[in-house]
C-alpha cells in the first residue's frame, strides 16, 4: 500500500466537500499544520487502526512529573540511537520541541536512517518509543493544554523508522 500525505489544502477541500471526517489508512500521514486546520474546520481525523493502549496496570503521573519524566524518556532514547545519528537527531529536536517550543524539522532521508542499529537493537528500541507515543498523546494531544501535533508526528515517524525490517 502506497503511503498518503495529507496537507491542509487536501483538509481545506475537505471542508469545502462537506466532509467532517478523514479516515487515515495504517500508512497514511497529516502534516501537523493540516491537523491544526482540520481542529479548526471541525474535522474529525480517524486511524483505521485501533489506538494505542495504556500498558496493563500503568497509571499516569500529574502533568508536570509526566513532562518531566517523558524529557528523561526521550534523553535516554537519544543516547540509545547514537549508532543511527539521524534517529538521534529526530529525539533531539522532539526534546527541544517539548521543552522550549522550538518547530521539529524533520530529516528528509528518515526512512534510510536505521542503519546503523540492528534488527535487534530496533526491536529493544520500539517498546520505549510506544510508551512515549502514550506519554505524548497525554501531555501534547489534542485534549491537552499544550496541543503539539508536530511532536506526535515526529515520535510515530520515529516508532515507523523502528518498526521498519529493512
Amino acid at each position: 500500500m502506497k503511503r498518503k500525505y495529507y496537507t491542509v489544502a487536501d483538509i481545506e477541500a475537505l471542508a469545502r466537500s462537506r466532509q467532517h471526517a478523514l479516515i487515515l489508512g495504517p500508512d497514511d500521514r497529516v502534516t501537523p499544520l493540516a491537523r491544526d486546520r482540520a481542529r479548526e474546520l471541525g474535522i474529525e481525523l480517524r486511524s483505521s487502526q485501533p489506538p494505542a493502549t495504556t500498558p496493563p496496570g500503568y497509571t499516569y503521573p500529574s502533568a508536570d512529573k509526566a513532562h518531566r519524566a517523558f524529557l528523561d524518556k526521550l534523553t535516554e532514547l537519544e543516547r540509545d540511537l547514537v549508532a543511527a545519528p539521524v534517529l538521534a537527531r529526530v529525539a533531539r529536536n522532539v526534546i527541544r520541541a517539548a521543552d522550549r517550543g522550538d518547530a521539529i524539522v524533520m530529516p528528509s532521508h528518515l526512512q534510510l536512517a536505521t542503519h546503523g542499529l540492528s534488527w535487534t537493537r530496533k526491536r529493544e528500541l520500539e517498546p520505549k518509543v510506544r510508551i512515549l507515543i502514550i506519554w505524548a498523546h497525554r501531555l501534547f494531544g489534542p485534549h491537552s493544554a499544550r496541543r503539539r501535533f508536530d511532536i506526535l508526528w515526529a515520535l510515530e515517524e520515529l516508532q515507523t523508522c523502528l518498526s521498519n525490517p529493512f
